[in-house]
């Protein structure tokens, strides 16, 4: 007679022998172990698995399939690393060493200037012509205070602006906002770091309803006065051809005017009327609009009843190895800062 009983299972462990069994299995590998040198003492070092290992919620039970996982479940290290800056973007110390980002005009874009002159610009009489200025005084003015490791410090904690991929070129009014991110911006952060007091940078600095200058700087808190200008052109408006024919090293006070007739004569008529009047109180003045930078001084001339003098350099800020503007710039203000204190940079008293 068959028996309906089952098999019988061969009895397994029993006791701490199971107990053990089960720890076992429900246990998470252990930490591998590190003896501390000199304690004798057994050290345990963390294990920590790469997040890109762990599936993601939605891929359970999907093989070979990888996800990136949530923010919140990655080290803050790891975040902080991708919020940071992006490391091809310049800081303010590299960007002394290049071109200023080119710039795209809007399709209704308008030649020339677009803001017509005042009867007191109008009534000035220009310089006879301008007297070419090397660049390397002002980049050598420049070099010596960018190679300060304090000055260093300071612009290299800061990154350079990205051009905004909306920006277009259309009149004057987009050159001055260019002007204010990508050329002065890294200057004036410098001059901060170079001066021996605070200086401010205005714009519009009006000092009557018949002058106005796009730009001044003057010394932080003060009501009137600056140490240097800097007059805005739209975009093309300023011509390396015209510049080069009204430059001459040695002028001739009694020939014409070189720049009568020239497209350039009303904006140097206006930078004239700037430095001949109390209220901006400076010699030195500068015109962009946005291809070029030209930095200009004045000067008294012999006589008193004689035009004045203009000497100046003319710099390209775009194309590979145009990456003088910045440096050129803030060489120039802090001269023309310098002249100031030693009381060497004062309008012009002419008749």
């Amino acid at each position: 007679m068959s028996s309906n009983k089952p098999p019988t299972t061969p009895p397994g462990p029993k006791g701490p022998e199971r107990k053990n069994r089960r720890e076992a299995q429900s246990s998470p590998p252990k930490a591998p172990q590190k003896s501390s040198p000199g304690s004798g003492e057994t050290m345990v070092l963390p294990v920590r698995q790469s997040p890109s290992r762990q599936p993601s919620s939605g891929s359970q039970g999907t093989q070979g399939t990888q996800r990136t996982p949530p923010k919140a479940l990655l080290p803050a290290i790891e975040l902080q690393g991708r919020s940071g800056p992006n490391p091809k973007e310049s800081t303010l110390l590299e960007a002394f060493y290049e071109p200023l980002p080119s710039v795209t005009k809007a399709a209704d874009f308008g030649h020339g200037d677009t803001r017509p002159s005042g009867t007191l610009v109008a009534e000035t009489n220009p310089p006879q012509c301008w007297v070419p200025l090397d660049v390397n005084h002002y980049l050598a003015i420049a070099e010596t205070h960018l190679s300060k490791d304090a000055i260093k410090k300071v612009l290299s904690a800061h990154r350079a602006p990205a051009l905004d991929p909306t920006f277009r070129v259309r009149r004057e009014d987009d050159i001055v906002t260019y002007a204010a991110t990508h050329l002065t911006h890294a200057v004036n952060h410098a001059l901060g770091a170079i001066l021996s007091q605070p200086v401010e940078m205005l714009n519009e600095y009006s000092a009557s309803t018949a002058a106005r200058v796009d730009r001044a700087w003057r010394p932080w808190g003060a009501k009137k006065h600056s140490f240097a200008v800097l007059e805005m052109k739209n975009m093309e408006a300023m011509r390396a051809l015209h510049f080069e024919a009204t430059q001459d090293e040695d002028p001739d006070a009694d020939t014409p005017s070189l720049f009568d007739g020239r497209p350039i004569l009303s904006m140097i008529k206006q930078i004239t009327c700037y430095v001949k009047l109390p209220f901006y109180d400076t010699r030195y003045a500068s015109l962009y609009d946005g291809n070029f930078l030209f930095l200009g001084v004045f000067e008294l001339p012999p006589q008193q009843d004689s035009l004045p003098i203009l000497k100046g350099t003319l710099i390209p800020c775009h194309g590979k190895h145009n990456d003088k503007a910045r440096r050129a710039l803030l060489g120039w203000l802090v001269e023309a800062w310098e002249k100031k204190q030693r009381g060497e940079n004062h309008h012009l008293r002419l008749n």
